[in-house]
């Protein structure tokens, strides 16, 4: 037994898989085959193959249940992991049934929330994050680090580890992403104290975005560097490729999308990607990403809508909803509405009548994209006015340019201003270069204090009936770049961007690419 828990933590797969059947093969002794099969349940799921640990938990309770109801909700708290990471339909159902023949529990006496009380929390936290099972934590006093009070006791052991990681992941399902990144990031203080380096690791993805979700990016790279460390070290592919996918969708944000697109191709997994729901979707929302900040909507259009079935449902419970605004801002340039309306709906039932703040503000701000029947000013304001949304800081600057582009083309300039301005000075403080550079040229259209005559105006208005990707090429011809080197840049054709500088030529009133240079002047923000 003791091997089997230091191959797990260590990365030795293969092995844990073997002692566990030499283990099933020489007892039926539940005290042994429980722990067991929790850490086989573990390593399997860390390689990517869920359905295999699901069903090894399945079997131990079926067959050899434990006798103690700790060691149940051990083996059930095993199979959340699981479900967590795969979003299958079947793996939800079977933990609800799971749960539901747990005895319940003696509640613990004083402030300190038992490990039983926890591991229920968590367990109804990811089968169902809309149902906020954690509230009573969130609403409780915190001590001065932003967790519950009780949390604080915990000490150094891998139980207390895993205590303090559940406690995050849990806040993090309930998009308390403070909490999160707090007790995440104390589970990490002390498992670097005790050298326990494979303990927790299902939770570094969770510290990652919950950090980058708060905007505090530079403490999210070095989460990066870390957890991508420890992936290679103990050879974790859903670990590594998730962590990849987060580090891609950083980058994305940042403007960088040479590299981005290169760390998404390079960490492709060779498990099965239907099984592994999280996996999927931070790839694919990655990848629109990537696409939105190069302009191509269409592109990313595609890969966010694949995070939903083709009648909506989100393909993992969790990651699927929390990306329904940019699948709306996709939708909305690139002709989708109708589409993503069906999945605005869908989602909106998903998170019930009483939805987390942030999923709120999401659903707002999307169904002032792409909802017709929604008065659009009134979600623009119910997106952005909510002091709790200033806690995530870029999807609350996007909420505010969307609002100030749609107030400044209802010729509604000076409101248009206020709202550009703030989201501009949010993306500069993030360091979110493409964002930043399309609030710029938004505020420059909505006459930014700017003394400009009418031909200023008219190139201004030209630039932007451009697509991003269009004054992204724009920009990089007039420095000089031949078509060859755009296309290599911006993985395109040279053909593609020959079409593109053919069709722009007009709606710049220009006839030469050398002219392209007068109508960039030397202050003109990069295209976003």
């Amino acid at each position: 037994m003791r091997a089997i828990l230091t191959a797990r933590d260590s990365g030795a797969r293969e092995w844990v898989g073997e002692l566990h059947a030499e283990l099933a093969r020489i007892t039926t002794d539940p005290a042994f085959l429980g722990p067991a099969a929790r850490a086989a349940a573990v390593s399997l799921a860390r390689s990517g193959r869920q359905r295999e640990a699901f069903d090894v938990v399945a079997a131990v309770l079926r067959d050899n249940p434990p006798p103690a109801v700790v060691d149940v909700l051990a083996l059930v708290d095993a199979a959340a992991i699981v479900t967590g990471l795969s979003g299958l339909p079947e793996h939800i159902d079977g933990l609800a049934r799971m749960l539901a023949t747990v005895p319940p529990g003696t509640p613990a006496r004083g402030a300190r929330l038992s490990s039983e009380e926890l591991t229920r929390t968590f367990i109804r936290a990811v089968l169902d994050p809309a149902a906020r099972a954690g509230r009573a934590l969130w609403e409780d006093p915190l001590g001065n680090d932003g967790l519950p009070a009780e949390s604080l006791e915990a000490g150094e052991s891998i139980d207390d580890i895993h205590r303090l990681m559940m406690l995050g992941t849990t806040a993090w399902y309930e998009d308390e992403s403070a909490t999160a990144a707090a007790a995440i990031g104390h589970a990490c203080d002390q498992r670097r104290r005790s050298g326990a380096d494979g303990a927790g690791l299902e939770g570094l993805p969770v510290l990652v975005g919950a950090l980058t979700d708060l905007g505090r990016w530079p403490e999210a790279d070095r989460a990066l560097a870390e957890s991508s460390y420890l992936a290679t070290v103990h050879d974790l592919p859903v670990t590594r490729t998730v962590v990849a996918a987060l580090h891609a969708a950083l980058q994305a944000l940042r403007g960088d999308l040479t590299a981005a697109a290169r760390t998404v191709e390079q960490a492709w997994p060779h498990f099965n990607l239907p099984e592994n729901g999280a996996v999927h979707t931070r790839l694919a929302r990655a990848r629109g990403l990537i696409a939105i900040s190069a302009g191509d909507y269409g592109t990313a259009y595609r890969h966010l809508r694949s995070l939903f079935d083709p009648h909506g449902e989100p393909l993992h419970p969790f990651h699927s909803l929390r990306a329904v605004a940019e699948l709306a801002t996709a939708a909305a340039r690139a002709d989708h509405r109708d589409d993503a309306l069906v999945v605005l709906e869908r989602a909106r039932q998903a998170c019930g009548a009483d939805p987390t703040t942030r999923m709120r503000l999401l659903l707002h701000h999307a169904a002032a994209l792409v909802d017709d029947d929604a008065d659009a000013e009134r979600s623009f304001r119910l997106a952005t006015v909510d002091p709790a949304g200033e806690q995530w800081p870029y999807e609350r600057a996007m909420a505010r340019m969307h609002y100030g582009e749609w107030l400044r083309r209802r010729r509604r300039p000076l409101d248009a201003r206020a709202l550009l301005s703030a989201a501009r000075d949010t993306f500069d403080r993030l360091g979110a270069v493409p964002a930043a550079d399309r609030a710029r040229l938004e505020l420059r259209a909505a006459g930014d204090g700017l003394d400009r005559g009418h031909e200023g105006r008219s190139t201004l208005t030209a630039l932007l009936t451009l697509t991003p990707q269009q004054r992204e090429i724009v920009r990089l011809a007039a420095q000089g770049l031949t078509n060859k080197e755009i296309a290599e840049r911006l993985f395109l054709s040279p053909r593609t961007v020959g079409a593109h500088l053919y069709s722009v030529f007009p709606k710049l009133g220009i006839t030469r690419r050398r002219e392209l240079r007068t109508v960039l002047t030397s202050d003109e923000p990069s295209a976003g």
